[in-house]
């Protein structure tokens, strides 16, 4: 399995009792783009998308490409913001998916709170 970078963006880490929420879970994962599309050999392609988890969770996001999990990455922590994933170089994924069209989601797993999310798949093309 391939594993990819996982980098939040612009992180806003906000404690339980600055929401005021206790211990009630807030989690999203949404707004998928894949960057950029098409993509050639040489360009880096990556996922952004929003993800928010508060209070701190331990959590993992998991890419799925074609619908084949690509790889994955587990972190605790209180998130509230844009996340990206990168999936790696051009020619990597054409030399495991191939030239064309493809979809990606990703999915937000948060087991201590037995929480499965995921996001509507993105298209983007290989060439």
């Amino acid at each position: 399995m391939q594993l990819g970078k996982f980098v939040l963006l612009l992180p806003l880490l906000l404690a339980p009792a600055a929401l005021g929420c206790g211990s009630d879970l807030m989690a999203s994962v949404s707004g998928l783009q894949v960057e950029p599309t098409p993509a050639s050999a040489g360009d880096e392609v990556r996922l952004v998308f929003l993800l928010q988890v508060i209070p701190e969770r331990s959590y993992t996001i998991t890419v799925f490409i074609d619908g084949e999990e690509h790889g994955s990455r587990t972190r605790t922590e209180s998130v509230s913001g844009s996340a990206e994933y990168v999936l790696g170089d051009a020619a990597d994924l054409i030399a495991r998916y191939g030239i064309g069209v493809h979809q990606a989601r990703v999915r937000l797993d948060i087991p201590q709170d037995s929480r499965t999310l995921e996001t509507q798949e993105a298209s983007f093309e290989l060439q």
